[in-house]
């Protein structure tokens, strides 16, 4: 059990230092639709949202049987009527909005590793 702990314990230490020294933050307006290309579900959650932004989440869209993937923050009002925010989006940009994903997994699935390591 101690070499768990000793295990986790460098974990830590590491994920630490390379947030503070080799990572960039990531901003959820970098990745709008017609910006830059999102990654997954998760990378979009993971991004700072800055603004009136209550959510940044990840969009398929479709234009021309293309498949675009990008982030897209979401304020309050939105984020509690989605498909309001669906047609918002299909009328701004022209494109067919396919999939709004505003949840994570990564951090349930983090959390049960952990809890089936500990225990």
């Amino acid at each position: 059990m101690k070499a768990i702990h000793a295990f986790l314990l460098l974990i830590f230490i590491h994920m630490n230092i390379c947030t503070t020294v080799g990572f960039t933050e990531k901003s959820c307006s970098e990745y709008q639709p017609g910006k830059k290309p999102a990654y997954s579900y998760d990378f979009c959650r993971s991004t700072n949202w800055e603004g009136t932004y209550a959510r940044c989440c990840f969009v398929k869209l479709e234009l021309n049987e293309r498949r675009l993937y990008h982030c897209y923050g979401l304020s309050d009002k939105e984020w509690y009527d989605i498909d309001n925010a669906k047609s918002y989006l299909e009328q701004q940009l022209n494109y067919k909005v396919n999939l709004i994903e505003c949840s994570s997994s990564y951090l349930y699935s983090s959390l049960l590793l952990l809890l089936i390591l500990l225990f």
